[in-house]
């Protein structure tokens, strides 16, 4: 009647307590969560959940079915580590470099997948900086790292490129030009500016030391990106971001493309002593197809 992700998100939505965060975390859009729930229970013929206007509660039917479907996918993780072994896939583990915003963005519903598919292979995210990442790979202390404007060498994947962009507070001087004109990083560097690092070494002061325009009037260094935008809004300075941590509301905020385009790209590489052990291939081959599908 219904497949494994349906019952998996009926679990995500009873432990999150709503649509939007159980939907996020099966790797769905919303919409199509919503049309599941609603399959589920056309299909059992009785509702699972009581909708609130922020939460979803289970019905005391739906706390039942919780129950069996719990032991139901108990059960199925099982019979697929019964089957890898016997297909010789052994129990291992693989270590994972990475910093914060990229693994939420770009690996964290791949790895969520990639367990439901192979429970025998342990994954465990391992949070650094780019630099630590980089360092641990080449000490052979991960198995695969995450690593920010590397070359994709094989059998490495490129996950994406993100594109950096100015931000500056809607009521500065600048605020009134056209989005679509670039500003020039010697115009920002002048400027009193936000450092916001992302918990990544490669930053915008970094960036702006690299291009021989080192900036002239720092005024404050963050890690958090909910930080720079909050001071940005007061219109403390502006900053230089990736594109991809742009916040869903941008009242307050302006965006603008920088004259001199800058990029920057993530490349998963694997260690030297795990490129070639099945584990790492299985996961590299399911990263590919995943993102092949545009996941």
């Amino acid at each position: 009647m219904n497949n494994l992700l349906h019952w998996r998100l009926m679990l995500a939505v009873a432990e999150l307590g709503t649509l939007s965060r159980a939907a996020e975390q099966c790797g769905i859009t919303q919409s199509g969560a919503s049309q599941a729930i609603a399959q589920m229970e056309a299909g059992l013929g009785v509702p699972l959940f009581v909708r609130e206007v922020r939460t979803m509660t289970l019905t005391a039917v739906g706390q039942q079915v919780l129950e069996k479907a719990r032991r139901m996918l108990a059960e199925w993780q099982d019979i697929r580590l019964l089957a890898q072994q016997a297909a010789g896939i052994q129990p291992a583990q693989l270590l994972l470099a990475s910093f914060p915003s990229v693994y939420s963005e770009k690996l964290q519903h791949f790895v969520r997948h990639f367990r439901h598919q192979y429970p025998a292979i342990e994954v465990v995210n391992l949070t650094g900086t780019d630099v630590e990442a980089r360092q641990w790979l080449e000490q052979g202390q991960v198995d695969l790292a995450v690593l920010m404007n590397a070359p994709v060498t094989a059998p490495g994947l490129l996950l994406g490129a993100d594109q950096w962009v100015a931000v500056l507070a809607s009521q500065h001087p600048l605020a009134n030009r056209s989005s679509q004109l670039p500003l020039s990083l010697a115009e920002l560097a002048a400027m009193p500016f936000i450092v916001a690092t992302g918990g990544c070494d490669l930053h915008s002061e970094a960036l702006f030391q690299a291009l021989g325009q080192p900036l002239q009037q720092v005024v404050m260094r963050v890690q958090e990106w909910s930080t720079a935008y909050a001071l940005l809004r007061q219109n403390r300075g502006v900053s230089v971001v990736p594109a991809s941590t742009l916040p869903a509301d941008q009242s307050g905020l302006r965006v603008f493309p920088l004259a001199t385009a800058c990029q920057r790209t993530f490349v998963l590489q694997c260690s030297s002593h795990s490129s070639q052990t099945i584990a790492t291939q299985r996961f590299l081959d399911s990263l590919q197809a995943w993102l092949s599908n545009g996941v």
